[in-house]
């Protein structure tokens, strides 16, 4: 199962970029062992190509693939203080977040994002005790930088897998929890699987590295991320999904709803047609109350691609001779037949061998149009017989009497054109 699972994928060069890139994240992360009582309640979205509202697809744009996106984010009440389950005190009651991010294909498998967020209000109150009452906030929040890396697509293979990892730089307030103190980092392993063209499904597990974590009853460090998501296509340019988010302490896993939180959401998105824009609105609220999650949250994304640059396919052409009113193949024909069986089958996605038969215009039309399709016959029989090319492969298309084709040399015109057709790359 799983040889023909990684069937023609590079996984020693994709976790060669992922090593390097998670080297970095410890090597910074690790110096970080002091408490903080701050950390930031708000998460990246998915600018990446995803078909679900905050689960991450392992889809990649391709490459050269310029990605813009833009989604504002509204929170109500997504941190409180609580005693015996019950609030005691808000801490953040409205949060309006803007997030702009950019992304890029650098290969087919491989894409890298940047985004920054920004809170232009955010109705705040330290939680001191007593209460010092709420300030209208202004925030900026933390740089984010994720990569995809493809490991199996999910077009050609059973299932979809891409590892994602992300670190942020702190450049935000952290005084607002809209920002962490020191650098964050993690990754997360995006499984998808598509049932035919209607459902399909992502599952993602990951952690979230961190410095430490203590506020109140509040202490965390390393997380550990999930999520499961099931998606409809409605039509070609429009789909929904539902998502069912959570995370929780490494040390103390889902032994505590303040730490290990379970989100819900929603999401409708649709395409407009080639233009490369697609706009998706989701909402949602928790199934289990945590720290940093809202009561309920809407959020609206608007993200434009370009265009993925189509190569245009390779086309090898190979001619075949025949003497007059022959169809027999002469030792040099032979020598052309197997040149163009080799180069076949050294590639593995070349689509179509095409055998087209031409004759002179000498002689009756009818015989010279049997004629044509002997020879194209022929030729196409040594390709499926002696050099075991599948029959499906090989189309043969007869043109027959050809008057002028080659003035001068009706040679040219007895003959059978072979052609390669290999797809780009």
């Amino acid at each position: 199962m799983w040889v023909n699972f990684f069937k023609g994928v590079n996984v020693k060069r994709n976790f060669i970029f992922l090593g390097l890139f998670l080297i970095g994240i410890f090597v910074v992360i690790s110096r970080a062992e002091a408490a903080t009582n701050r950390f930031n309640i708000t998460s990246a979205p998915a600018t990446l190509p995803s078909d679900y509202a905050t689960v991450l697809g392992s889809a990649t744009s391709g490459k050269t693939v310029l990605g813009i996106f833009l989604q504002n984010d509204y929170m109500y009440r997504p941190l409180e203080v609580t005693v015996a389950g019950n609030r005691n005190q808000g801490v953040i009651d409205h949060l309006f977040v803007s997030h702009l991010g950019l992304s890029y294909g650098l290969f087919k498998f491989m894409d890298i994002e940047a985004m920054g967020s920004f809170a232009p209000y955010n109705r705040f109150q330290t939680p001191n005790t007593p209460a010092p009452g709420f300030t209208n906030e202004t925030t900026l929040g933390d740089l984010f930088f994720r990569t995809r890396l493809r490991l199996s697509d999910k077009t050609k293979h059973t299932f979809g897998l891409s590892i994602i990892p992300f670190i942020t730089a702190p450049i935000g307030n952290e005084n607002e929890f809209m920002a962490d103190n020191k650098v964050k980092g993690g990754v997360t392993v995006a499984i998808e699987r598509q049932f035919g063209k209607v459902f399909g499904m992502a599952l993602n597990l990951g952690t979230v590295i961190r410095e430490n974590v203590s506020i109140l009853d509040y202490n965390t460090k390393t997380l550990i991320t999930s999520g499961l998501a099931a998606k409809i296509q409605w039509c070609k340019n429009l789909s929904s999904s539902v998502d069912v988010t959570s995370s929780t302490t490494a040390n103390r896993p889902y032994l505590d709803h303040v730490t290990s939180p379970v989100d819900i959401m929603g999401a409708v998105q649709y395409a407009f047609g080639q233009s490369g824009f697609v706009l998706k609105a989701s909402g949602g609220s928790f199934l289990t109350k945590g720290a940093g999650r809202p009561t309920a949250s809407g959020n609206l994304a608007l993200s434009f691609h370009t265009p993925l640059k189509k190569a245009k396919p390779l086309s090898l052409k190979h001619s075949i001779f025949f003497d007059v009113d022959s169809s027999l193949l002469s030792s040099d024909s032979s020598a052309v037949i197997s040149t163009v069986a080799s180069v076949f089958k050294s590639q593995r996605k070349a689509r179509l061998i095409i055998s087209q038969g031409y004759t002179d215009e000498t002689g009756d039309k009818a015989y010279n149009q049997q004629l044509a399709q002997k020879r194209a016959q022929a030729v196409k029989d040594v390709l499926v017989i002696e050099h075991q090319i599948p029959y499906d492969k090989v189309a043969v298309d007869v043109v027959g009497e050809v008057p002028g084709l080659s003035k001068g040399d009706r040679q040219q015109n007895r003959r059978v054109d072979i052609t390669i057709e290999i797809p780009s790359r």
